[in-house]
């Protein structure tokens, strides 16, 4: 069989590269697998060198129809095209994860969820036009997809997203709590997940902007500048941080005070998984 053999090093920023190497450390762990650089590459938004590395895991190792690696390879290449705003192909691949995995897999359950959220994201898609959003209002948040397993920490991001988006009062403060608990559990894992962080940050920003607190807003899309930085300073995530940040600097010069809030009369009730 083929044996792969990868060595990452760097001539420059010698610290940096220390860090980062033990941010990584943390995310994949001590061991790898086949998809470890595959990993490490989306990790760091370099989505299209990692796409290329699966497909050539694909093509060289000629796995048969039914097999975990081929099923995890389709998973992760699902997310990978999420990324890259082609959700119905991001859909395709979770569809063919799920038919390649064994019966007892665990990809099944999570290619499945991922499957569910692209599908969201496909009928919520924001209106683009030349590439541009056509509101500034269309603040940009994200539910999490599954990459190794289905934690907790993810669910509780994506409970806050359904919460958010109906924008109502009880909504707003529903998807606050659920946020604050995505954070915390991120937090205190063994591994602390900033990349994942850094979108609940943001999407802690998304509901103070809907609740026209925009100082406070822009506090949290900075932070989740800060955070993806630390990933990647060239991140893609950082473009919507940044929009989302210019949009609520653009509004805190108006009276915050004089700005009703959501209506308390609508009620929402409390998002199951």
């Amino acid at each position: 069989g083929t044996i792969w053999y990868v060595e990452l090093t760097s001539s420059k920023e010698e610290k940096r590269c220390a860090e980062l190497a033990q941010y990584l450390k943390q995310q994949l762990g001590e061991t790898s697998d086949l998809g470890t650089l595959g990993d490490f590459l989306t990790i760091m938004g370099e989505y299209d060198k990692a796409e290329n590395y699966y497909r050539i895991l694909l093509k060289d190792l000629k796995l048969p129809d039914v097999h975990t690696d081929r099923a995890m390879i389709y998973n992760r290449i699902g997310v990978i095209r999420r990324e890259k705003n082609d959700t119905a192909a991001a859909i395709d691949y979770y569809g063919s994860a799920i038919s390649a995995a064994p019966r007892d897999s665990g990809i099944i359950k999570m290619a499945a969820y991922n499957r569910q959220i692209a599908e969201s994201d496909l009928k919520l898609a924001p209106k683009i036009f030349l590439g541009n959003r056509l509101a500034s209002s269309d603040i940009i948040t994200k539910p999490l997809v599954a990459t190794h397993e289905l934690t907790e920490a993810i669910v509780e991001n994506n409970k806050g997203h359904i919460a958010y988006l109906h924008k109502t009062y009880d909504s707003l403060n529903i998807a606050v709590e659920h946020y604050k608990t995505s954070h915390k559990l991120f937090e205190q894992s063994e591994s602390k997940r900033l990349k994942e962080m850094s979108m609940v940050k943001n999407n802690l920003g998304a509901v103070e902007y809907a609740r026209r607190n925009y100082s406070k807003a822009k506090e949290h899309f900075d932070e989740a500048k800060s955070l993806i930085k630390e990933v990647n300073p060239t991140h893609p995530w950082l473009a919507y941080y940044f929009e989302n940040s210019v949009c609520a600097e653009l509004k805190v010069p108006l009276s915050e005070a004089s700005l009703p809030p959501p209506n308390k009369k609508q009620k929402t009730e409390h998002i199951n998984e």
